[in-house]
């Protein structure tokens, strides 16, 4: 089989370099997001953007980088982009709804932008329970 030079995860997700935030990330559709939240806070809507910062679930300090963290109205959000959820990412999902810190949106690729299909609230942000579907 001939190697063209691209690497692919196990899900089939493409590398992608940013040349706005020169950077690369794990797959096209994060970053399309990335350059998308760098975009918001040039414009003021978010601020404080990280990219995987490290976040430890549960008191045996599980770790977890979730592939954003920025401020919006001076609330702490996480993001995570997904194309496929995995076992892995389905445990941490419920860990988060008991541990993490803040608020999680779990985000799929839709056309030119992208939807909220999950939010998790942890337990003292809950407004419909520990884990809500968004």
């Amino acid at each position: 089989m001939k190697r063209t030079g691209i690497t692919r995860n196990k899900f089939g997700a493409v590398r992608a370099k940013s040349s706005l935030l020169d950077r690369t990330f794990d797959s096209k559709a994060e970053m399309r997001r990335g350059n998308m939240l760098r975009l918001l806070e040039l414009a003021g809507e978010i601020t404080d953007l990280e990219f995987q910062p490290q976040t430890y679930l549960s008191a045996a300090q599980i770790g977890y980088k979730p592939d954003f963290r920025y401020l919006e109205g001076g609330v702490v959000i996480y993001e995570e982009v997904k194309g496929f959820e995995t076992e892995g990412f389905r445990i941490r999902f419920k860990l988060w709804a008991h541990y993490g810190p803040a608020q999680l949106r779990v985000l799929k690729a839709r056309g030119d932008g992208f939807v909220v299909t999950k939010t998790i609230f942890p337990p003292d942000q809950t407004l419909k329970g520990p884990a809500s579907e968004g």
